[in-house]
């Protein structure tokens, strides 16, 4: 009987110690990944400031955009404007060069 109480006891003492490390294995992977998901969660709050902010800038440059494409629009048209001038003179140089080239020939 004693020697079954002990053999009892010393399988009670191995389950127990099993056990004990199990939890040890249990609590540093529950700890790992308590870890890993703060980070995570470090890293979406960063990403999701950045996006904000890449969002705040995108509308900002969209703004710009509209801006600079308004003036490109009004120098194209000064352009034109400014051809079309420029080629009038033109016509009216040759029409004023042919009125002196009868009046002194």
């Amino acid at each position: 009987m004693r020697l079954k109480l002990e053999e009892e006891y010393t399988q009670n003492t191995k389950n127990h110690e099993e056990e004990v490390q199990l939890r040890l294995q249990f609590e540093a992977k529950l700890n790992e990944m308590h870890g890993q998901f703060r980070d995570l969660a470090s890293d979406h709050r960063r990403a999701t400031i950045d996006l904000a902010e890449a969002k705040e800038v995108k509308e900002v440059q969209a703004i710009q955009l509209v801006e600079w494409q308004e003036k490109v629009q009004l120098l194209e048209q000064e352009q034109g404007k400014k051809i079309n001038r420029i080629e009038a003179l033109k016509e009216s140089n040759e029409s004023l060069k042919r009125d002196l080239q009868i009046k002194s020939g």
